[in-house]
């Protein structure tokens, strides 16, 4: 078995999450950590830890704020998970960080840390070679190496920083989220599959972390804002710090609704590497029950679902204890736990959260689709069209106008 890696995992877990409403909201109104949204079936923190754990990470600590973020977190992953000793932030600290970077070099400098850090945020999947990593890092003597991978500008257009980096990965520059009409100004991309971006996953080295601690123009940073992507790494790159940039990485976006669904689109048709756990099928988990006549197709389908006849379920996934009804559709759909779809419902491109109910009855079939998003416990009414529509938890969608209900005596 490989030594574990001389890396202490630094994952920022202490945003409220906003462009992922409502997944990461509670009823009531309380937010839920990003770390602890349902991905295929798990938090996603919990994917990047056994991930991180197989690349031979063996310490993590986690930042957070907030008591929706580091209560349920810890009660969910404890002290140790996946092979991973995990550690917490303490509350008393929650008010003091004015962003991602300030955070980590003020949590670094509280705990001494004397060994490279490995951060990254608890909204993306990541497939990487931590080793790899590691040793370009350690080959280029680098203070701060950052992971990228490649985008075409239509993909970046506003949503990612874009990087520039010669021949040995040096970063030259870098630009926070340009727009696509900016980059085609700069011309041709570097490679054939666009422009490299930052995806958020970082080594930093201890001395650089002391050093910033103390640094007069970063502590005036921090008095108004320190941000990796707007601040810190354009900083370090202008007064020639060895900032350097790793290729061999991907990442998978799940900090918003649209990259969430287009990562859940990737993962399911082979193109990003995850495995879906074996389900512990016995007398408590019954294995998914699908009528004969219902079509499933590149799809997860999880224990205890019930799939009626006719229906058809294509490129989604299916938590446990989902049922469809007789001749849905649901497409390219990612609906957690316990939820219902009623009979002849269509459900498209959409995020559905938990112990939704979807009615639908014929002639007035529901219609879910383009990007809607559904919170836990909403209630969508038979006959409702519902386009782009965004339902925080707990709320109740009507058809608008209501169907006219016709008697067989008229």
């Amino acid at each position: 078995m490989a030594a574990p890696l001389p890396l202490i995992g630094w994952g920022l877990a202490a945003g409220e999450g906003r462009r992922l409403f409502p997944l990461t909201q509670i009823e009531g109104g309380g937010f839920r950590s990003k770390a602890m949204v349902s991905f295929l079936g798990r938090p996603i923190l919990a994917w990047q830890l056994e991930a991180f754990a197989a690349g031979g990470l063996a310490r993590c600590y986690l930042v957070t704020r907030g008591e929706f973020n580091r209560e349920p977190v810890r009660a969910w992953f404890g002290h140790h998970f996946a092979a991973v000793d995990l550690a917490y932030s303490e509350a008393i600290w929650d008010r003091c960080d004015t962003g991602s970077a300030d955070a980590t070099l003020r949590h670094a400098a509280r705990l001494g840390v004397t060994q490279p850090i490995l951060v990254f945020p608890t909204d993306s999947l990541f497939a990487v070679d931590l080793r790899a990593l590691w040793r370009f890092h350690r080959l280029h003597r680098a203070d701060f190496t950052l992971a990228t991978m490649p985008l075409p500008a239509d993909r970046i257009d506003g949503r990612y920083g874009t990087v520039l980096a010669d021949a040995r990965g040096r970063v030259t520059g870098f630009w926070e989220k340009p727009t696509a009409a900016e980059l085609v100004g700069w011309g041709s991309p570097p490679g054939p599959k666009g422009w490299p971006i930052n995806i958020g996953l970082y080594v930093i080295s201890p001395n650089l972390l002391r050093q910033l601690d103390r640094h007069p123009e970063v502590r005036a940073m921090r008095r108004r804002r320190l941000d990796f992507g707007l601040d810190l790494l354009p900083w370090l790159v202008a007064r020639g710090f060895r900032v350097y940039a790793f290729s061999g990485a991907r990442a998978g976006d799940l900090g918003n609704r649209e990259a969430f669904l287009e990562t859940m689109g990737e993962v399911l048709a082979g193109r990003f590497p995850l495995t879906p756990p074996t389900p512990p099928h016995g007398w408590a988990h019954i294995a998914p029950r699908i009528h004969p006549t219902a079509s499933v197709r590149g799809s997860w389908v999880a224990p205890d679902v019930v799939i009626g006849p006719g229906a058809r379920v294509e490129g989604s996934y299916l938590g446990e204890g989902v049922v469809v009804g007789s001749e849905a559709v649901v497409e390219g759909a990612h609906i957690a736990a316990d939820s219902f779809i009623g009979a002849a419902a269509e459900v498209r491109s959409s995020i559905v959260g938990t112990a939704v109910r979807i009615h639908s009855r014929r002639p007035h079939p529901t219609v879910v689709e383009r990007g809607s998003a559904l919170g836990d416990g909403a209630e969508v009414l038979a006959g409702a069209r519902l386009v782009g529509a965004v339902l925080a938890p707990g709320a109740v969608a009507s058809p608008e106008p209501p169907v006219q209900e016709v008697s067989a005596s008229a």
